[in-house]
């Protein structure tokens, strides 16, 4: 009988366990058994003091009560818990009522949305701001670190604008627009030479040639202004800079008792039927060679900051497209006093006018490499390449001072030449830019700019003054070289 007891317990023990045992999973395998979470002492209703997490309430927590996690995952308002509501027996005891109808449950953040929140103000290397869903799709904005950076503002911008400026994806940025001017000192090559001058009776006394009165060193403004959109990414900017009009001037006179000639033949020149040669030549008392030179250059580009290069690197490369537009103008005249005659008597002086302007029209393409030295000190090399039209215009005249004009075989004076022909040109600045305060900086470099396809004055002078349809013919096989330095300051706002 007692046997018959024992086997009875041990078959309905089995009978119990192996169903419970299985609904836990991993059948057959040993596993801790879960404890039901251990429940706060019960208060007496009206002193129930919360832990140090939260709030104090007037209530004890019931069971079913929804809270929010004690240390939420991102920065934010405490969630208030949610309290079951309550109501009193006809015994008098305080009873927990079953919970509303779907509730509605306190959310744990995301993952995705704790990296959406927001940031920390400033990780030792970079400001940082906030940067939400919709704002990270328009702005574009790269990822650096725990918080989002603008990928252009870089260290350089910080010291521009300051710390505050880090807000940029909320449309609060609040250095968009820049302004700056330069001052530019520059010169150009020298063109082909010219013979223009040689002692009379000694021809192989050459004085004078246009080289003697190729453009020095001669001052010029730059102006940039642009603004910057989407998180400092992208940007507009339009450049305008020129070159004072530049005037260079050679005199010459005889010597020795020999009066001037000039290796141009311009015998078969004439004013009111006599040789032009008898003002440039013969004698002549006085040369004058004097050249004024014009340039003007506007450009409107899009640039794409920070093409390559993260925000944290000391070095970037940004790339810009747009249209520009260069003009140059080449005048060059050659003066003669007849012997016998002086400047104050116009009928005495002749004149030989050569004026070219080149117009080149076209798109072009570059990029900015910059290197930061220290946080307010970068260098910069920035090369521009670009494909034009060239419209060229040519006025070629010899008249005399009180405005009489050479005839020839094939007519008369002025003449006139157009063409368009494709001009390449390019630019390259390098340089030193230094953020020496908030909202300023300084910069310095050295810029030159080489264009081909370039009608010169020089090129346009045939060795038969006459020849009046070779002269309308527009020479456009010139190359031009302007190279020079500048400085000036840049303001951000």
């Amino acid at each position: 009988m007692r046997s018959l007891s024992i086997v009875l317990f041990l078959s309905a023990a089995t009978w119990c366990v192996v169903p419970a045992w299985a609904q836990f999973g991993l059948y057959g395998s040993p596993e801790a058994l879960r404890l039901p979470a251990a429940q706060p002492a019960a208060t007496p209703y009206g002193s129930y003091q919360a832990p140090g997490a939260y709030p104090a309430t007037s209530a004890p927590r019931p069971l079913d009560t929804f809270y929010a996690p004690a240390r939420p995952l991102s920065p934010g308002p405490y969630v208030q818990p949610v309290a079951a509501q309550s109501s009193t027996s006809t015994l008098g005891d305080t009873l927990p009522l079953e919970p509303a109808a779907n509730p509605a449950p306190v959310r744990t953040p995301s993952v995705v949305n704790q990296m959406l929140g927001p940031p920390v103000t400033d990780q030792g290397g970079g400001f940082y701001y906030e940067n939400t869903a919709n704002k990270a799709s328009s702005c574009g904005c790269g990822n650096c670190g725990e918080g989002v950076y603008s990928s252009a503002v870089g260290r350089f911008q910080q010291a521009a604008c300051g710390p505050e400026c880090g807000n940029c994806c909320d449309g609060a940025y609040c250095c968009p627009w820049y302004g700056g001017a330069n001052a530019l000192i520059m010169t150009r090559d020298k063109g082909n030479r010219v013979w223009t001058s040689y002692l009379d009776q000694n021809e192989p006394m050459q004085l004078a040639n246009t080289d003697d009165v190729a453009m020095d060193w001669h001052c010029g403004m730059e102006v940039r202004f642009g603004r910057r959109f989407c998180c400092d990414q992208w940007a507009i900017e339009a450049t305008y800079w020129t070159l004072f009009p530049s005037t260079e001037s050679f005199t010459l006179t005889g010597r020795d008792g020999f009066g001037l000639a000039t290796p141009l033949n311009d015998r078969e020149v004439e004013f009111n039927g006599i040789t032009a040669d008898d003002w440039f030549g013969n004698g002549a008392l006085e040369h004058r060679l004097s050249r004024r030179d014009e340039f003007h250059n506007v450009e409107i580009n899009a640039i794409r900051n920070r093409f390559l290069g993260g925000c944290n690197t000391p070095c970037g490369l940004d790339w810009l497209a747009g249209f520009r537009f260069f003009r140059f103008e080449d005048n060059l005249t050659f003066a003669s006093v007849q012997n016998g005659g002086s400047w104050a008597q116009p009928d005495t002086v002749a004149y030989l006018e050569d004026r070219v302007a080149n117009n080149l029209w076209g798109f072009q393409i570059g990029f900015n490499a910059d290197y930061c030295l220290a946080q307010n000190l970068r260098v910069f090399l920035t090369p521009k390449f670009g494909i034009y039209d060239n419209h060229i215009s040519h006025y070629f005249s010899m008249h005399l001072g009180d405005g009489t004009l050479g005839t020839g075989v094939y007519g008369s004076f002025p003449v006139d030449g157009h063409t368009d022909v494709v001009s390449f040109l390019t630019q390259i600045d390098l340089g030193l830019d230094w953020r020496f305060a908030e909202n300023w900086s300084a910069r310095i470099g050295y810029r030159v700019v080489k264009a081909t396809g370039i009608g010169l004055a020089e090129s346009q002078i045939p060795q038969y003054l006459v020849d009046l349809p070779e002269i309308s013919h527009v020479k456009t096989n010139g190359d031009l070289v302007l190279h020079g330095a500048y400085a000036g300051l840049t303001y951000s706002f």
